[in-house]
């Protein structure tokens, strides 16, 4: 699979076992949009070819700071959630070209981690 979506799906949350790069090692696009998602898994060696990630409105409000541990996300789009802050770890995400974060509770942009 390279492709996930499960839009407008009642989804809470997007178990770790999705996240696993041994069960899909291929994926490249997750999109899950207008759920009512909390939290998103992220941990180093998870989804290892994730280049797209689109979680536009759900009930996220943050991300966890493993986000960074994504290296080959290219594309990430969090549109209309409830997010105060994002994790300094963004800045790790070398490949990333392209960051929607329009209609969040966003205030400040993370201080370069090093």
């Amino acid at each position: 699979v390279q492709t996930l979506t499960v839009n407008d799906c009642m989804l809470r949350s997007i178990e770790p076992c999705f996240a696993d790069p041994e069960r899909l090692p291929h994926l490249t696009h997750l999109e899950a949009t207008d759920n009512s998602l909390r939290t998103f898994p992220a941990f180093p060696g998870a989804f290892p070819s994730l280049t797209t990630l689109t979680l536009d409105r759900n009930d996220l409000t943050t991300l966890p700071a493993q986000i960074g541990w994504i290296s080959t996300l290219e594309n990430i789009s969090l549109r209309q959630n409830k997010i105060s802050l994002l994790p300094s770890s963004v800045w790790r995400l070398q490949k990333l070209k392209v960051a929607h974060l329009e209609d969040n509770l966003i205030i400040r942009l993370p201080a370069d981690s090093g």
